[in-house]
């Protein structure tokens, strides 16, 4: 263990996930109503005015150069637990809280290989964490531990009161690729894995929550749920009852995205070009329809295979892409706040800062939390 609140957390059987929690310099954080979450991952797409359907929003939606400052950093991807644990001490400068490195090891579960790849960084002290693993998965994923981290952030105390505010934060990666080895139609990986995090995420806020004592401020599920909202293969998925228990304010309607969306998920052919090997150059193909559309899938896909990796636009006779309302716009990484809640955002961003260094574009979010 490296660094303050530095926490690997893992399993070597397949029952309940036991938490190992290093807390210390627990100081009283005083709590503020703004919370700024990110979320990153590997994935960018585009939008352009196509859409013939808006509504309209309350928010600042932007493509940002940098990160704004955040209060939790959620991360999928981390598989390398040398790299993990180092990238761990550097985040350390800023989020004094880490837990990484979570997975369940066994065979039927990863096959002895890899773990989960998710991390969850907070300012503020983490009071409870679990991780649970998906019981299904096809193809490459059989190789890893992918699951769900949960963790619950103490906030202070609420003035005026002796109640203390907490926060949850969750994060997940599911199941890429989903119909390379697909064996059954009836009920896809996805679906069972969307099911599987609305039932974690509802149960460890029943059994961690004291209302007697405490008040929650913000319920908050993250992460690279390789899926989109428009795509014709991800149907079932975008109408599934996790998304009536958690708002996703960039969507307007299932199956259809603001017109402002982009999406997260890069194309890998030119995923190096120049143009966007930069944050400004990134920001400027995000924010052009045409660049966009080269540079990040589209929201049309029908069956999703390792093929999506040499997948290019369609081109017209002069070598434009063809335009499409949902050219570059898949979008599978989400930030989504739980909607009992009383939430208010008050920005949301593609960023991109992370420029050739992953093939997703990570998102962020600020809200303001009503506390009565």
């Amino acid at each position: 263990m490296n660094g303050a609140g530095d926490v690997p957390y893992t399993n070597s059987n397949h029952n309940q996930c036991k938490q190992n929690l290093n807390q210390h310099n627990q100081h009283s954080l005083n709590q503020h109503n703004q919370h700024n979450l990110n979320q990153h991952n590997q994935h960018n797409l585009n939008q352009h005015n196509l859409n013939n359907e808006t509504n309209p929003v309350d928010f600042d939606h932007n493509v940002l150069t940098s990160f704004p400052q955040l209060d939790i950093l959620c991360i999928q991807e981390t598989w390398n637990k040398g790299a993990a644990r180092s990238f761990a001490r550097e985040l350390h400068r800023y989020f004094p809280f880490i837990i990484y490195d979570a997975y369940v090891h066994g065979w039927t579960i990863n096959k002895l290989s890899g773990t989960s790849g998710i991390m969850i960084a907070s300012k503020h002290p983490i009071l409870d964490a679990k991780f649970e693993h998906f019981k299904s998965s096809v193809s490459q994923d059989v190789l890893s531990s992918k699951g769900l981290l949960m963790v619950k952030v103490d906030l202070g105390l609420k003035s005026g009161t002796n109640k203390r505010v907490v926060g949850y934060a969750s994060t997940t990666h599911m199941q890429a690729y989903q119909n390379q080895l697909q064996e059954s139609d009836s009920d896809t990986v996805h679906h069972q894995q969307l099911s599987e995090v609305a039932s974690w995420t509802r149960c460890f806020r029943d059994n961690t929550f004291s209302p007697e004592s405490e008040i929650i401020a913000f319920d908050v599920l993250t992460g690279d749920f390789n899926l989109d909202n428009m795509s014709p293969v991800d149907k079932e998925d975008y109408e599934h009852t996790l998304f009536d228990d958690y708002r996703d304010v960039v969507r307007i309607r299932p199956g259809l995205d603001h017109p402002w969306s982009k999406g997260t998920e890069m194309r890998h052919i030119p995923l190096y070009d120049t143009q966007v090997s930069t944050a400004e150059g990134l920001k400027e193909a995000l924010e052009d329809p045409y660049m966009l559309q080269h540079h990040v899938l589209d929201a049309d896909v029908e069956s999703a295979t390792l093929d999506m990796c040499t997948w290019m636009p369609k081109r017209d006779d002069n070598g434009n892409p063809i335009l499409s309302k949902v050219g570059g716009r898949r979008r599978i990484d989400y930030l989504l706040y739980r909607n009992e809640d009383n939430l208010r955002v008050t920005s949301y961003n593609f960023v991109t800062q992370l420029a050739k260094l992953t093939d997703h574009i990570p998102v962020s979010f600020t809200f303001s939390s009503d506390m009565s």
